[in-house]
């Protein structure tokens, strides 16, 4: 019997094909032409890919602002050589990645308008980019390779309880971006939640609500305890006030904010006719943002940044002008903070959120409903996370890995740019 001979294959089970093979190769076709999206016009390519990471790095702007680098289209030429010739010459299956951009440099008239003064085209060339085969494999010198997919975690939040050494149990929660900086919150035995940027030094998490936009103490005690009105009498003693309560002839404190209320205190608020005071709902053991502040010095948004700020960046100086855009680009700025769709899914499922899944970016509702939770889980309401789960992880495709490598260069190539258009300015 010849080895090119047909062998018959004869089948013994009884149970016959209910669904055909699926194609195992089809998820990385896709990313990878998700990728490309080469045959997809210019102006109909959607924000993915290569056409993303584009988008972040154009258009690159002078200090001055006076000269712009815009990006117009890209374009992948076909291969020179197909796979069988590429793999006979030793060469890379490839093809030529070119951009056309667009230069427009202005100038200022005497009364201070900018006007247009040159806008120039021009194609050009990046360099070659590899081509997937159709088995979803690459030619790299003549030689076939394959990129294995991994797993990773994927962005969104997770919970868990810590046992320190001491035997104390701690609760945390992480913000995990695609790209970007992790949030850490932690609820320690104390009863004080603390947050860590980029897993820098812990700060008091009210510190970062003022970073957020709350103007003042009882804001913050508001959006996370429960208050009511009592009547300025019995009732009132031992409570806590969410702000402080002042002699309305005179402006002095009579109980002050954060504070249980004295009996002595009591008397005084009803001779000034001072019928209901609101309070805080609860014992203050329970009452952690009235913890927390108690360990906070910070007491405006300004303040905030510039803690931020010091903590994140400890060798820079503080200032305003640069704080407040460093804390813009850490959370809420696309081109620097990233937590893909997944993770903008995982996130509002957790949190019970309904943000639109084309906003990656960190809002302030992501912040107040994560420490919501976290307050939750030390009263048992709620669900801790197992990090290891394998629903807690997912595949990175072939197109994200490639992505993510031309996201590096590109950078690179950002810089230079920049450094280009520094010297210009200068000169």
């Amino acid at each position: 019997m010849s080895i090119n001979a047909r062998v018959e294959r004869r089948e013994y089970r009884k149970i016959k094909d209910v669904l055909s093979l699926p194609n195992l190769i089809e998820m990385q076709l896709k990313s990878y032409h998700a990728l490309l999206q080469r045959d997809v016009s210019p102006a109909k390519r959607k924000r993915q890919g290569l056409q993303a990471v584009l988008d972040e790095v154009f258009p690159v702007e002078s200090h001055d602002g006076m000269t712009t680098l815009e990006i117009v289209n890209y374009d992948i030429a076909p291969p020179k050589y197909d796979v069988d010739e590429c793999q006979r010459r030793g060469m890379t299956f490839a093809g030529t990645l070119k951009v056309r951009l667009r230069l427009i440099v202005r100038d200022k008239t005497e009364t201070g308008k900018e006007v247009v003064r040159d806008v120039r085209e021009q194609e050009v060339y990046l360099g070659e980019f590899p081509l997937m085969t159709e088995t979803g494999t690459f030619i790299i010198n003549g030689a076939e390779r394959v990129i294995v997919s991994q797993l990773h975690r994927s962005p969104g939040v997770y919970f868990e309880e810590k046992t320190l050494p001491g035997g104390k149990h701690v609760t945390t929660a992480r913000i995990i971006p695609y790209r970007g900086a992790w949030v850490d919150f932690e609820l320690d035995s104390s009863n004080v939640i603390s947050v860590s940027i980029d897993r820098k030094r812990k700060l008091p998490v009210t510190s970062l609500l003022y970073a957020l936009g709350c103007n003042s103490e009882s804001e913050i005690l508001k959006i996370f305890h429960e208050t009511e009105m009592v009547d300025a009498g019995r009732e009132l003693v031992d409570r806590i006030p969410v702000e402080d309560v002042k002699d309305p002839s005179d402006g002095s404190v009579i109980a002050e904010a954060r504070q249980p209320v004295a009996a002595a205190a009591v008397g005084r608020i009803r001779s000034v006719k001072i019928r209901k005071v609101e309070v805080l709902v609860g014992m203050r053991d329970d009452l952690y943002l009235v913890n927390t502040l108690d360990k906070d010095y910070v007491r405006s948004r300004e303040e905030a940044l510039l803690e931020i700020y010091r903590r994140v960046r400890p060798g820079d100086p503080a200032s305003m002008q640069n704080a407040e855009p460093a804390f813009e680009r850490m959370f809420f700025n696309p081109r620097t903070y990233d937590l893909a769709q997944v993770g903008r899914y995982k996130l509002n499922r957790k949190l019970n959120l309904s943000t639109p899944s084309t906003k990656t970016v960190l809002t302030r509702d992501d912040f107040i409903q994560t420490i919501r939770y976290l307050i939750g889980l030390s009263r048992r309401e709620g669900v801790f996370d197992n990090i290891d789960h394998l629903g807690n992880r997912r595949v990175r495709t072939v197109g994200e890995l490639v992505q993510n490598q031309f996201r590096v260069g590109m950078a690179r190539m950002e810089r230079s740019i920049r450094e280009r258009m520094t010297i210009q300015d200068m000169d």
